[in-house]
């Protein structure tokens, strides 16, 4: 049986939505999350170090928009920074 890359690539797509949703099962049910650094290193942490990691990637967008004054995404990723801080503080 032969397969084009058009298959191929739908059967790829298909697994990769797969294995995203049990990441996202697994993560849910035991409030652990995979991180990753620029170096491609992972790691499993608790809820509390996601949202700090998170924290600290937003900040830097936040920091690269406001120098390019692109205040509209700015705005916006003001709003997801304030949550992340309230949900730290609720842990």
């Amino acid at each position: 049986m032969n397969l084009s890359d058009e298959d191929i690539n739908k059967i790829a797509d298909a697994l990769f939505q797969r294995l995203m949703e049990q990441q996202k099962k697994f993560e849910d049910e035991n409030h652990t999350y995979i991180v990753s650094d620029e170096f491609g290193n992972s790691k499993t942490v608790d809820e509390a170090e996601y949202l700090h990691f998170e924290l600290i990637k937003l900040e830097e967008l936040l920091n690269i928009y406001v120098r390019e004054e692109k205040y509209e995404k700015a705005e916006i990723l003001k709003n997801k920074i304030r949550i992340i801080r309230g949900k730290i503080q609720r842990l």
